[in-house]
């Protein structure tokens, strides 16, 4: 399922203490492009499991608000955490499934960090599906311009 290397150090190996401080930064830095990496599919896989939940309880063809509680209460049981905290992460989830698809393919390749993601998102949940694609890719482009 999950390759657990990490360059030449491995996730669970251990520092010698005669790491260059450049190794070190450099292994940070991998270590932050892994962890942005699995975040994305943790986010993909919440988001298909709110998806396949929400048909499930389909109510006469309408949606109701009782699938995103139950959505919510059984992603924030497995993750352990709240739910509203599951909410969020739903919600990340589907705009990245639905919405935000440069960002998720940059998270998916390490370019993007929770964090950034969920300002992203947060900065562009007004846009319009007209205009979301040009909007995300405009401000993609800055979020990934190399530092001047």
């Amino acid at each position: 399922m999950f390759d657990p290397e990490v360059g030449s150090f491995g996730i669970s190996a251990q520092l010698s203490g005669a790491e260059t401080d450049c190794a070190l930064v450099d292994l940070m830095a991998e270590l932050h492009s892994c962890e942005a990496m699995l975040v994305e599919r943790k986010l993909a896989v919440v988001a298909e499991f709110f998806t396949r939940r929400s048909a499930e309880h389909m109510d006469g063809g309408t949606w109701t608000s009782s699938a995103h509680e139950l959505a919510e209460s059984e992603v924030g049981a497995v993750l352990t955490m709240g739910r509203a905290a599951a909410g969020k992460l739903i919600g990340l989830g589907f705009a990245l499934k639905t919405r935000l698809h440069r960002t998720r393919a940059a998270m998916a390749r390490g370019e993007l960090d929770f964090y950034r993601v969920s300002l992203i998102e947060s900065a562009t949940a007004n846009v319009s599906d007209e205009l979301i694609d040009e909007v995300e890719r405009l401000l993609l482009e800055q979020v990934l311009a190399p530092p001047v």
